[in-house]
């Protein structure tokens, strides 16, 4: 390395795995996190990815990393970000979470902004100082899988279907999510930590932002792995930003696809253990 690539905001490390600078310019950012229910936006951020390398690491105290660990295949406790273009040349980052302070259980206190604010703070702090300007935060529904969830009240969402929010309008009484053909929907939209976060600080502290969305999609309750959900959060990426799959980016979902099948019918129990923080496979 030929320039101080370990950079600190507050209690915030980056490390980048660059040989030199960033240079700045517009930038998109794409977040996920990967252990949602049904784990569709972890297979399209991965199909993004594909066997691409991380250009940055992202170490906090604050993380929900393990105590415990496996040898000589350990998992990783940072979130890793990468690096690919859009067709048309523009620059974007996929930063992927690999883990994040769960929400609050019935009855207990709810530290999780305590947790959460500081580094979520700290990577829109880093990443805008090198262009980004534009944040896409891919997530699921999942409280509509919860029991006694209002349907008359909140949206549901099929597979088929996304409910996208402009953060930056979400401070409007009549600011409804649409779905990915610009329809408006006349329901509420519950929405979990990170997401929010996410999209809420970097409304507050990005303040020449061009885009700021949180893109649901559905929740297939048949089955553990929910490749139709992922397809369609695919297809818009495609279709409204001009973001496609790598080069081996459908091989990589199938990969991922199978591991994810091991952890559901725990033929490994090792996997369980790599969910946490990463996978045993050296491309992931």
């Amino acid at each position: 390395m030929n320039w101080d690539n370990i950079r600190q905001e507050t209690d915030t490390d980056f490390v980048w795995h660059t040989d030199t600078e960033p240079v700045v310019e517009d930038t998109k950012l794409i977040v996920f996190h990967q252990n949602e229910k049904g784990f569709a936006s972890f297979q399209t951020g991965m199909g993004l990815i594909g066997s691409r390398k991380p250009v940055l690491g992202i170490f906090s105290k604050l993380f929900d990393v393990a105590a415990y660990n496996s040898i000589p295949e350990p998992s990783f406790p940072e979130w890793r970000m990468y690096e690919t273009f859009t067709k048309s040349g523009k620059r974007v980052w996929v930063l992927r979470l690999t883990h994040i302070h769960n929400p609050p259980k019935n009855n207990m206190a709810d530290h999780t902004w305590l947790y959460t604010y500081p580094v979520v703070r700290d990577v829109i702090k880093h990443l805008t100082g090198f262009g980004v300007n534009e944040l896409i935060y891919m997530t699921a529904n999942q409280v509509q899988a919860s029991m006694g969830y209002d349907r008359a009240t909140y949206i549901n969402l099929d597979t088929s279907d996304l409910a996208i929010m402009d953060y930056n309008n979400a401070d409007d009484d009549d600011a409804f999510a649409v779905n990915q053909y610009g329809d408006e929907y006349q329901l509420d939209l519950v929405t979990v930590v990170p997401a929010w976060h996410f999209c809420s600080l970097f409304s507050s502290f990005c303040g020449n932002n061009k885009s700021n969305l949180l893109v649901h999609c559905g929740i297939d309750k048949k089955n553990f792995v929910d490749e139709k959900s992922s397809a369609t959060l695919s297809a818009y990426l495609q279709d409204e930003h001009d973001i496609w799959f790598s080069y081996d980016g459908k091989e990589q979902i199938q990969k991922i696809q199978s591991l994810l099948h091991d952890i559901e019918t725990l033929t490994e129990a090792r996997v369980l253990d790599n969910l946490q923080g990463g996978y045993m496979d050296e491309w992931i």
